[in-house]
């Protein structure tokens, strides 16, 4: 910034950086500081409609989304997307981000069916640029079948699921923190199928990964969860309630997921 002036170009790619270290801190106000002022720079020299600020569009969605503020999240994926559709093309691969982040945001709002509407056009779009063993398609697949198993999609989410698993592996190695997202999946459509052998091994590889790469508490408490419904179905009643206890015990009080787990570990003579 001294040398360049506080407007110049490369001074907003170190705020968007900045922006984005905040964000996974959990420090939002000053990302949104950060992330603001980028991409007014980045308006300012490359123009409202380029897709040269598509990125900072992108990462302040993010922002909004950790906060809760999923409209301003979907408005700034679909103006992200439709400069990017606009410039480039309906099937260019950039595209395939804001697509699959819109895909995310309404799976967060409960909106399945939309979701699974952006997550296909993504992964479409992702085969044929990337190949169909790219880390990137793994991702998008592991979304669309958790959002189909949400749907009580079961056989089509599982085949989803398998092939993410099989691509995350295969690209980032057996102990990538991305693998866990797909694993709590495999193992929520194991115990619907109550193949509770395979839901165990699932949710223990996934908490494994987890607590290995020190990640954030609610993560490892849903993989903690999944393994106790999983323990409960193999009859081992104990070991169960005892990861449900650490499950709870990781969830803020208001936390919506740790009520579900609170009240599935009340039911079974726990507390």
């Amino acid at each position: 910034e001294a040398a360049l002036g506080p407007e110049h170009p490369r001074v907003s790619i170190a705020l968007n950086n900045l922006g984005k270290l905040h964000v996974a801190r959990g420090e939002f106000d000053a990302a949104a500081s950060l992330l603001t002022r980028a991409l007014a720079i980045d308006e300012a020299s490359y123009g409202p409609g380029s897709p040269e600020i598509c990125e900072v569009l992108n990462n302040l969605a993010n922002l909004h989304a950790a906060r809760g503020e999923y409209e301003a999240a979907i408005a700034n994926l679909e103006r992200a997307a439709s400069i990017l559709e606009a410039a480039l093309g309906p099937t260019h691969v950039d595209l395939a981000s804001p697509l699959n982040n819109l895909g995310m945001i309404h799976h967060l709002r409960g909106e399945l069916e939309e979701a699974v509407a952006f997550y296909r056009r993504a992964l479409a779009i992702n085969v044929a640029a990337l190949g169909p063993q790219h880390a990137d398609v793994a991702s998008t697949r592991s979304n669309l079948g958790d959002a189909l198993r949400e749907l009580g999609r079961v056989d089509e989410a599982a085949e989803q699921l398998s092939l993410a698993l099989e691509t995350r592996e295969e690209a980032l190695g057996p102990t990538h923190p991305g693998l866990a997202y797909t694993l709590v999946a495999v193992a929520e459509i194991a115990l619907i199928r109550e193949s509770y052998a395979d839901a165990r091994a699932a949710a223990e590889r996934a908490l494994a990964i987890r607590e290995a790469s020190d990640a954030r508490p609610p993560l490892i408490a849903e993989a903690r969860y999944a393994l106790a419904r999983a323990l409960w179905g193999l009859g081992d009643a104990a070991s169960a309630r005892a990861q449900a206890r650490a499950a709870v015990a990781a969830y803020p009080e208001d936390d919506p997921d740790g009520a579900a787990v609170r009240s599935w570990l009340a039911a079974r003579g726990g507390s």
